[in-house]
């Protein structure tokens, strides 16, 4: 990954997180906010040029019930994962 554009995408997503944090409280584990908080970021990354995939799918809990999620991929970067919200997990 070009490193002028991964730090373009850290301070998108930090950001982001920092902005919904402020709005809902530091504590805040942005658990129920995956899908607004990842659609902000994809909707950042497409207006500064960058690829990306919007993935909404399902997390495996610890007992193997099924949770919805979303997180973004950069296939060009051999699917690397960015996932705001790992925190509620």
């Amino acid at each position: 990954m070009a490193e002028q554009e991964r730090q373009r995408i850290h301070r998108i997503a930090s950001q982001v997180r920092k902005d919904y944090e402020k709005w809902y409280g530091e504590t805040c584990d942005l658990g129920g906010f995956c899908q607004a908080v990842t659609t902000l970021i994809s909707a950042l990354l497409e207006s500064h040029g960058i690829q990306h995939e919007l993935v909404l799918g399902y997390w495996i809990m610890e007992d193997g019930s099924e949770r919805g999620h979303a997180w973004i991929e950069f296939p060009q970067y051999g699917g690397a994962i960015l996932d705001a919200t790992a925190t509620q997990f």
